[in-house]
């Protein structure tokens, strides 16, 4: 039981949440809430999957700018800027970007709440992380980067395996190469977000960023 300054006991509940299906994700307890806003389950808390507002090679200058664009974008429009790349480097497995507690707690959603992923870890299960067609992926600035033209290339870099780990020689020589010679591990969005295909790092592709925490 928790109690607050004046001594009354306060109830804790789950955050449950669902999607529009019906498909329910689990709870993550610890939070006292007075009450449920609505009379229907929505989701209270969930980490977004969202694009930088234009494509990239793999001439990033490096994965700190990388997660610098994320970080600046999502502050731009009014966000918390608690998102970095999603990408492996020489120093970094994507699996490991999300912070511990929040890793199987909370589902991946678009920048709409249109859930994509159970949990973060669900991403990483050697599948590909295969992602419904219909539900969109949006950039900070609102575009569907899977119909816009902008983009012309539906694929992302990921520099990963399967399993979220890096690839020592398939990060565009650390996200700072964009030469044909070079290469990065990237994936076609109509295979999955960790699809296993090695392109030369002179293509144009979205870049991916990922919530990673919630300021509680």
């Amino acid at each position: 039981k928790k109690t607050n300054n004046n001594g009354k006991t306060l109830k804790t509940l789950p955050l449950a949440y669902k999607t529009k299906t019906g498909s329910s994700y689990g709870s993550l307890r610890g939070l006292a809430l007075l009450k449920f806003l609505t009379p229907i389950f929505i989701i209270l808390l969930q980490l977004s999957l969202v694009a930088l507002n234009q494509p990239h090679t793999g001439r990033m200058m490096g994965l700190d700018m990388a997660d610098r664009m994320c970080y600046e974008q999502a502050k731009a429009m009014g966000l918390a800027p608690n998102y970095r790349a999603f990408m492996s480097s020489n120093r970094q497995d994507l699996v490991h970007v999300v912070y511990p507690g929040f890793r199987e707690s909370l589902p991946i959603t678009n920048l709409r709440g249109d859930v994509m992923f159970r949990n973060w870890r669900s991403l990483f299960n050697g599948d590909g992380a295969p992602i419904n067609a219909r539900i969109p992926i949006y950039s900070f600035d609102g575009r569907d980067v899977l119909a816009d033209p902008f983009w012309p290339q539906k694929s992302i870099w990921h520099g990963s395996t399967s399993r979220g780990l890096r690839l020592l020689d398939k990060h565009c020589e650390t996200w700072r190469a964009d030469h044909m010679s070079v290469a990065g591990q990237s994936s076609s969005l109509t295979s999955g977000l960790l699809g296993q295909q090695t392109r030369s790092c002179s293509n144009q592709y979205i870049v991916l960023c990922i919530e990673t925490h919630k300021n509680l």
